[in-house]
């Protein structure tokens, strides 16, 4: 599935008064805040156009804070309460939505790279993760918002704890990646 959203903040026109009453603003003390303000901008807003251009080119310099190793865990750990932030967001209605339910199990499926990276899989890391997740793919594929093969991929979410990381497991190593 194409991006169809981008969560830098630098490419977005917004009213001010949209954001004030909303209560949109950056998140203090983490990285990549503008993920998170990006997605509640987006969360929130009943309707946006999209400027098929190129408006500003992104450059990371050697001494950014991106670029810099010592930055790695906090970025990880910014990412994951991120990610559980966008989590919770979660409507049961959102499974019927093609662009919410693939934008939330897409931000599941990172939270769990995240937490698996450099470290073998965890059964109570995936279950306490796997509880922020409502989203049901058979509304979605009901709805025609998910093909049958990814209504496959995602029935560890509709599965007790202990079934739906030994199904995620099969699912990885039958595909041979994490997609």
């Amino acid at each position: 599935m194409k991006r169809l959203f981008f969560p830098m903040a630098v490419n977005k026109l917004c009213n001010r008064s949209f954001l004030l009453n909303n209560g949109i603003l950056f998140k203090e003390g983490i990285l990549h805040e503008d993920e998170l303000w990006s997605f509640i901008l987006a969360y929130r807003m009943r309707s946006m156009y999209v400027v098929n251009r190129e408006l500003y080119r992104y450059r990371i310099h050697g001494n950014s804070i991106m670029a810099n190793k010592d930055v790695e865990e906090r970025s990880r750990k910014s990412k994951i309460a991120i990610y559980c932030e966008i989590l919770s967001y979660l409507k049961p209605t959102d499974s019927q939505n093609r662009v919410f339910y693939y934008y939330f199990r897409n931000t599941h499926k990172s939270l769990l790279n995240l937490l698996f990276k450099n470290c073998s899989y965890n059964q109570k890391i995936f279950c306490r993760y796997l509880k922020l997740n409502i989203l049901n793919p058979f509304v979605a594929y009901k709805n025609r918002a998910i093909p049958f093969k990814h209504l496959l991929r995602d029935m560890y979410l509709l599965l007790p704890e202990s079934l739906a990381f030994y199904y995620w497991r099969l699912y990885i190593k039958l595909r041979g990646s994490e997609e």
